[in-house]
């Protein structure tokens, strides 16, 4: 699924890896939110909030919440801006 400018999505091919319940999720945890916040705010588990984390990360090859907003930020200057 491509991502959608309309939704608010930066287009980053880095979100196409993401399912969409993860892209339902990235833009928390790039605000840093902790996974028992983002737990409650879905109704979902503490455990499957954690895994869900983990594998955004994992996906959009970052570490921290700060290299997650920095790579999906629509400010962020894309390869092909860069000639």
């Amino acid at each position: 699924m491509p991502c959608n400018k309309a939704a608010g999505l930066a287009c980053s091919p880095r979100l196409d890896r993401l399912s969409v319940r993860e892209r339902e999720l990235v833009y928390h945890y790039a605000r840093g939110l902790p996974n028992k916040v983002v737990a409650i705010d879905f109704q979902i588990s503490e455990r499957t909030a954690e895994a869900h984390r983990a594998s955004i990360f994992r996906k959009m090859g970052v570490r921290s919440a700060l290299e997650l907003a920095c790579c999906i930020c629509p400010h962020r200057p894309r390869p092909e801006d860069e000639t």
